[in-house]
């Protein structure tokens, strides 16, 4: 499975089918040097569910999530 970031190379992870989407996101994270609580993952549009796993939406070995920073703050 690859995960992108907005701006960012894809950073491909190898995880079975029935690893919860949280585990992703810790390595996503650790991998960008950012928090963990700021990642949001959207897989054709749909925000991902970190409870979830890729055969819970049908994700294949070659299949990119989106990964995007959640922003606070501001004007």
């Amino acid at each position: 499975m690859l995960v992108k970031e907005q701006n960012g190379e894809p950073i491909h992870f190898k995880i079975k089918k029935t690893a919860k989407f949280e585990k992703v996101k810790e390595a996503f994270a650790t991998k960008r040097g950012v928090s963990a609580q700021s990642v949001r993952f959207t897989f054709e549009g749909t925000r991902v569910e970190m409870n979830k796993t890729p055969l819970d939406y049908g994700i294949e070995d070659n299949d990119q999530i989106d990964a995007a920073l959640e922003q606070t703050g501001g004007w």
